[in-house]
This record gives structure tokens, sequence and C-alpha cells, in this order.
């Protein structure tokens, strides 16, 4: 497969593309991650506090495994919580939390 252009892969994707440049006063969507949550509010930057607490935690008693599997979920999309947890987080909570943390 050689070059293929933006509208060619939206219909490969089956829905638009994200922007090409995130815009951190924009509101988070499902296409961002939890590492942009520091440009949220106080309880978006806690929770990213919260999981790279828990990485370094991990790290200094010698679970670097785990502490790399945080920082997938760091890095993860919103949009694929619901997958990744086996159906035991909707779409609609992951949107809700999104609401939540909107921007300060």
């Amino acid at each position: 497969m050689h070059r293929v252009g933006d509208e060619e892969f939206a219909a490969l994707l089956g829905r638009p593309l994200p922007a090409a440049w995130w815009d951190p006063d924009a509101p988070l969507g499902l296409d961002d991650t939890a590492a942009q949550l520091r440009h949220a509010n106080l309880l978006g930057r806690g929770v990213l506090g919260l999981l790279l607490t828990a990485r370094r935690v991990l790290k200094a008693v010698g679970r670097p495994h785990a502490a790399n599997n945080v920082m997938f979920v760091v890095n993860m999309t919103f949009a694929k919580i619901e997958g990744y947890s086996g159906g035991k987080v909707s779409r609609r909570s992951v949107e809700r939390f999104l609401r939540w943390v909107g921007r300060r």
C-alpha cells in the first residue's frame, strides 16, 4: 500500500479523522489520551497524577512490567477503555468522565 489520501483513509477507518494538531484548550474527546489530562481541570490532573504515582511506586518495588502497563493505559485513547475493560466501563461512562474533567 502506498499513499492513501485523508478521505480514503477516513472511509477505511469508518469515521472522520481526528485533527492533525491537538489544541490543549479544546475539550478532551474519545481520541485523546490520559496523558492529555495534564491540561484538564483539577480532577483530571489528579487522575493523571494517581496513574503516574502508581507507575513510580511499581517501578520502585521492582514491578517494571506492571509499571509499563500503567504507561500503556496513560497513552491509550479514551475510546479504547471500553474494549480493554471487557465491557466493565461503558462508553457512556467514559464520555461522562470526559465531561467532568473538561477544561479549567
